[in-house]
């Protein structure tokens, strides 16, 4: 499911001001923990469990690639390798 966030995060950073691309997929990265609370109040409850895994999953692959797309808009194509190795991780 990761793989597909990113291909859903490539659609948001294409469609969406990278901003607003970023804060969708920050949004989404926080809003999966509520469901590992639900999960909590429901032990043992399988569907659930894949259910929050796979929407965990969808949204960090989004946030990813959002972000991937964030730092290759602040890179100059002449110094890219350059510029992503002095990126602080």
């Amino acid at each position: 499911m990761a793989i597909a966030g990113g291909f859903l995060g490539g659609i948001l950073a294409q469609r969406f001001r990278i901003m607003h691309a970023m804060m969708i997929g920050a949004i989404l990265a926080c809003a999966t923990n509520l469901l590992f609370v639900v999960l909590t109040y429901n032990p043992g409850s399988l569907p659930i469990m894949y259910m929050a895994v796979i929407f965990d999953n969808l949204a960090a692959g989004l946030a990813s690639a959002v972000f991937i797309a964030f730092l290759s808009a602040l890179t100059s194509i002449r110094f890219t390798a350059v510029q992503y190795a002095i990126f602080p991780h």
